[in-house]
């Protein structure tokens, strides 16, 4: 067997045996090595303390480790991965990343971000009406969660909202490609146009100059350096990937919450002052990021009371952080007015999650309005039968509801 081929054997292994070594973790424990394989190391951290500390740690990269000359289904996923997202913050750390968010930053201040709530407001609203002439069960996810954060991100690139759905098959694709493999080629395809369509696109925004968050991008500047082409094209697929995938899973797995609550449901209704600290508990709770993050040890890194050595590859359990009875009173409880400022649900450190604020303001607004306009609103199965989908974010493919 070549030693090519032997990396890539390794690394199939790894991802298929991580989900099922997960599972079995049930609460917060101690860092716990889970395998070692070929002489490399894989830990899992599930304790708050632990998975802030790594987070945290400059010894734990954020760089996808790409075997030399790979091949094959994982080999060729990698490499497309590395090609689209290789020069986004997501893929990068200091000083790279530094240089790149101090540019980026600005383009999500709070002000512009606060900014779009009239619009936000507007496009949940032409929804919601839409919703209301229907009769039977219609579908959250398809006709809502997903149709308020795309069509928002269609605006601030400047694309065409008939691109939507055309985002939505590129995003997919960029989250179900480790995890279906068989399917490699296709998912590949689907990102190697995402790519030329996103190089057309910003190729207009440089000579546009402001207007759209694309254009501004285009046109920030500071200490005389600016976004390549090759960042442009990363951070709009971030933005693509991120910025509606994380807000649609946010909406429909905050509604599935209250609606397996009803008490909730009628508090939020009733208390329309509590929907920021909502957005917060249902990332604590249920958030997109689940069950974690990986990351890559550069440096032997000491957390949790043991060592673990260069080389190693660690994850961390958010999810399970986030329910940490260390931390949080009552974790299993969904309680929309607790205070969860602790909660890892947007990740932690540097590469705490640009868009948050965003994304927050979305689902406010959007889980806001709906409940108001449909306070009889009810899961039209039971909620065993919602099937989750786990591959990169937690998602929910349906939430069939009736409306009234």
């Amino acid at each position: 067997m070549s030693t090519t081929r032997y990396q890539e054997d390794q690394i199939v292994a790894s991802i298929q045996a991580l989900g099922p070594a997960l599972a079995e973790i049930t609460e917060p424990e101690p860092p716990k090595l889970l395998w070692e394989l070929g002489g490399r190391q894989q830990w899992v951290l599930t304790r708050h303390a632990d998975v802030t500390a790594l987070l945290a740690a400059p010894q734990a990269t954020v760089r996808v480790q790409v075997p030399a000359n790979p091949q094959g289904p994982i080999g060729e996923a990698l490499m497309a991965i590395g090609e689209l997202l290789g020069g986004s913050m997501l893929q990068l750390d200091p000083p790279e990343h530094t240089r790149q968010r101090k540019l980026v930053v600005r383009a999500f201040s709070a002000r512009r971000v606060d900014a779009l709530r009239p619009r936000i407001e507007q496009i949940t609203a032409e929804l919601l009406d839409e919703l209301a002439e229907r009769s039977g069960p219609v579908d959250l996810v398809a006709e809502y969660a997903f149709q308020v954060p795309i069509r928002v991100i269609c605006e601030l690139l400047g694309a065409p909202v008939d691109k939507r759905e055309l985002f939505r098959a590129w995003s997919h694709a960029m989250t179900s490609l480790f995890a279906d493999l068989a399917n490699a080629p296709r998912h590949i395809g689907l990102l190697n146009d995402m790519a030329a369509y996103l190089r057309e696109l910003v190729v207009v925004k440089r000579g546009a100059g402001a207007g759209d968050l694309l254009g501004d991008l285009a046109a920030v500047e500071v200490d005389g350096q600016r976004l390549t082409d090759a960042e442009m094209v990363a951070m709009s697929a971030l933005l693509i990937f991120a910025g509606h995938e994380t807000t649609t899973n946010l909406i429909a797995l905050g509604m599935r919450a209250l609606l397996s609550h009803p008490d909730q449901f009628e508090l939020l209704r009733t208390r329309p002052e509590l929907r920021n600290s909502a957005m917060e508990e249902f990332l604590r709770f249920d958030g997109p990021i689940n069950p974690g993050l990986n990351r890559a040890i550069t440096a032997d890194l000491p957390v949790g009371g043991v060592v673990i050595p260069a080389g190693s590859a660690v994850y961390a359990g958010v999810s399970l952080a986030n329910r940490d009875p260390a931390v949080f009173a009552d974790p299993d409880r969904l309680d929309v007015t607790r205070d969860v400022g602790k909660h890892l649900g947007f990740g932690h450190g540097i590469h705490f999650c640009l868009g948050a604020r965003l994304a927050k303001l979305e689902g406010e607004v959007a889980v806001g309005a709906l409940i108001e306009r449909f306070p009889g609103m009810r899961l039209a199965v039971p909620v065993q039968e919602l099937k989750l989908r786990i591959s990169g974010m937690r998602a929910l493919d349906t939430l069939p509801v009736e409306l009234s």
